[in-house]
């Protein structure tokens, strides 16, 4: 609860002892009095350590609060050191432009934090005009980034008033340093417009990130209580009235945290948040019971505190679960289990994983050998059109000779890719004949070979050779063998999807940078013809005055000459707008090439789509860069998808004014590396902090009207082919996004 600012009084207090919630006190006069967790420290990192930085006679000042609604006297020792709120105004001034991340959302505005425990209300009739006619519930999230004005201060109340409205017209400038937005702080008077009942800053505190909550409570009302403030804060929850219920979805699906009330009917949820520890340690766990329970199980909640488990006392304030939510989550050590220091990525991580197809293939064959004990693994591919057999991929110790794979066709190696059948050798040496084809390729006692299911026009087979005979008859062997066989076939045919979703995403851009090659045809073809037209006329002129003296003549030679030029140059550009149109087209080879020379033609190439959007765009870049080795093509393709996908978000974003979009281009140092940076940031509607990495995923787009989820996800898998990477460097509601695109700089300077 805040305090009354005019009753503030500091009193000296010894700690007597601590509790699962916080200090218990005495005042010098022997009353009795509590600091709760929340009120130790302003720090969140602080708080979660606090068992350890006090004692039982530790001598502290603390600001009474007030009689809470157990008649216990409430402290604060937050508030008697460093208030925030105390120095605001000689810490900000008026005007001045902050970044903060919105931790509240109301029909009326929204709660942006600016820095630990100061909040203030971004109120919509301060957000930017062309933007408020929007709701605030559907336009921010908490967890977003916004970069805001400080417009009313007024410490007294803990209210802080933040705008919009003079922060966009000075967008750009701020951003080059040029705006000077603040102002000497004026005295408390009437903030923006906002409702009466609005919640105080500090109980309107909410969290930063969307998180999946759990909530195990078995009174119906108290669950619909927690479960409803937990979705007004934007989380995700799930519900159960049993402990077994709880643990029964939390098999099926994965929650970050855990609200678990102790006394539950059949398994108490002390023990069902032991079980959690041991079954899911990277999930939050918190107990809520009331102060008497508590009390009686100290036991139990130092075992609790001791794996990283937290406690809330009843009853509940919304306050409580605000500053749950808000602290920062800490995967404890799973209890009987060394923490290893690196821990192996599981086959479905590998999956997952946005790496070169032929890594994740190496990395799936080598876990396949380590599992099955073989002493080689091989992929085989059959082209059933040319009848040939080829090694895709192989690992082990034995050399392939791979001039044996010619007869491959006649193997067994054909059947198991072709025919879809199973195949074992349990000793080479009893089944000469049925493996002579085979045993050319390396040597071997043993084998098992087993399909691998692919969609596609090529067959593989998946083949585990041992130089030790009957290798291979566990049951178990063949179960490992059909599970690398379904992994293989799932990366495949996700590789496949990428390449073709890479060509179709090409022809696409192709389609839209058409109708740019046409505006540039057009628009040099019309002077082109004037032009020609009045050279006619020259020459016609010049053809009748043939006969009189050179003199007469030179007026109309120095006009027709002058005509010439820009029809000169007029061809020169289109012939050179046309070049750089085909080298979209058309597939290069690695090269050592200047950056700023690709950016230039994709610039150029986006022009015309730029001007139907009304967005101006503006290149800086320094007077020397290194050079890159890599492909062009692939480079404008990346250039081309982030720069489009700019100007269609600003164009989405509807403002009358259009936009700018602003590509930069840096040389820095990644990985002990040297990296030359591009940075495009455009002034569009921004991003939503939970979305920085899905855009770029299969499929995730957040156009309204829908879009194909191609793009991004095609230029992080170019980028990173290139050895490279592309990520939102940075993302602010109604300011815009800026995404970076890093490629290793060549070792040689020029190219």
């Amino acid at each position: 609860m805040p305090p009354d600012t005019d009753n503030d009084t500091l009193v000296n207090v010894q700690v007597q002892r601590l509790l699962p919630f916080g200090l218990l006190v005495s005042l010098d006069d022997g009353q009795l009095g509590i600091i709760r967790e929340r009120e130790i420290a302003w720090d969140r990192k602080v708080r979660r350590r606090w068992r350890k930085l006090f004692k039982p006679g530790d001598k502290i000042k603390a600001l009474q609060l007030g009689v809470g609604h157990d008649n216990r006297l409430e402290l604060s020792l937050r508030l008697a050191k460093n208030d925030p709120w105390s120095d605001l105004h000689t810490r900000y001034r008026l005007g001045q432009v902050v970044d903060g991340t919105v931790t509240g959302v109301q029909t009326y505005g929204a709660f942006v934090e600016i820095e630990p425990s100061v909040t203030g209300l971004l109120h919509q009739t301060r957000l930017p005009l062309w933007a408020q006619q929007l709701s605030p519930e559907n336009l921010f999230w908490p967890g977003d980034r916004v970069r805001v004005a400080i417009e009313h201060i007024d410490p007294g109340h803990r209210k802080l008033g933040l705008t919009m409205l003079r922060v966009w017209p000075q967008r750009w400038k701020a951003q080059d340093g040029q705006a000077d937005l603040a102002r000497e702080p004026r005295a408390a008077g009437p903030a923006a417009p906002a409702d009466d009942d609005q919640p105080a800053v500090e109980a309107a505190r909410l969290p930063a990130v969307r998180w999946t909550v759990l909530v195990v409570e078995d009174d119906e009302a108290q669950c619909d209580a927690v479960v409803g403030w937990l979705q007004q804060a934007g989380q995700q929850t799930l519900r159960a009235g049993r402990a077994e219920d709880g643990l029964a979805i939390l098999a099926q699906q994965r929650a970050d945290l855990v609200l678990m009330d102790f006394n539950l009917p059949g398994m108490s949820g002390m023990e069902a948040l032991q079980l959690i520890r041991a079954r899911w340690p990277a999930t939050r766990r918190v107990l809520m019971t009331d102060w008497t329970r508590a009390s009686e199980s100290s036991a139990d909640l130092d075992a609790l505190f001791a794996g990283g488990g937290q406690l809330l006392v009843k009853p509940l304030l919304p306050s409580d679960l605000a500053s749950v939510l808000a602290d920062e989550f800490e995967v404890p050590e799973a209890p009987g289990e060394p923490q290893a220091e690196i821990a192996a990525p599981s086959s479905a991580d590998l999956l997952r994983a946005v790496l070169p197809w032929q890594r994740l293939l190496r990395d799936l064959l080598a876990r396949l050998y380590v599992m099955s004990g073989a002493t080689h693994v091989v992929l085989f591919s059959l082209d059933p059109a040319q009848r040939k057999m080829s090694v895709l991929a192989d690992h082990g110790s034995a050399a392939v000779n791979l001039d044996a794979t010619v007869d491959l066709i006649y193997s067994p190696v054909r059947d198991v890719a072709e025919d879809r059948r199973l195949f074992r050798i349990e000793d080479v040496q009893q089944s000469e004949a049925r493996v002579r084809y085979l045993k050319p390729l390396l040597s071997f006692r043993s084998c098992l070979g087993v399909p691998v299911p692919a969609s596609m026009a090529e067959h593989y087979a998946l083949f585990l050779f041992s130089v030790r005979p009957r290798a291979f008859n566990d049951p178990l062997h063949e179960q490992y063998a059909a599970s690398g066989a379904l992994a293989l076939g799932a990366l495949l045919e996700r590789e496949q999807f990428r390449a073709n979703a890479l060509e179709m995403q090409r022809l696409a851009l192709l389609g839209q940078l058409t109708r740019a090659l046409v505006h540039e045809i057009n628009h040099q073809l019309s002077p082109i013809n004037f032009a020609l037209s009045d050279l006619n006329r020259h020459y016609g002129a010049i053809a009748q005055r043939a006969a009189q003296p050179a003199e007469v003549l030179q007026n109309d030679i120095r006009e027709a000459r002058e005509i010439a030029r820009d029809l000169s140059r007029g061809v020169q550009r289109l012939t050179e707008t046309a070049r750089m149109f085909g080298r979209v087209t058309v597939q290069s080879k690695e090269q050592v090439l200047q950056l700023v020379t690709v950016v230039e033609d994709v610039v150029h190439l986006v022009r015309d789509m730029a001007d139907r959007a009304n967005v101006t765009i503006d290149l800086q870049a320094p007077a020397a860069l290194p050079a890159v080795r890599t492909q062009a093509v692939q480079v404008q393709q990346i250039l081309l998808n982030v720069v489009m996908n700019a100007i269609q978000q600003i164009e989405l974003a509807g403002r009358p004014d259009g936009g700018r979009v602003q590509i930069r281009l840096t040389e820095s140092v990644r990985e002990h590396r040297p990296t030359l940076r591009i940075s495009v940031e455009d002034d569009a509607v921004g991003i939503h902090r939970e979305h920085w990495e899905r855009v770029f995923e299969l499929g995730f787009t957040t156009r309204s009207e829908g879009g194909s989820g191609l793009g991004l996800y095609i230029t992080r898998s170019l980028v990173e082919a290139l050895g490279g990477r592309v990520y939102v460097a940075e993302s602010h509601l109604l300011w815009g996004t800026t995404f970076a695109v890093e490629l290793p700089a060549a070792l040689e300077q020029q190219p």
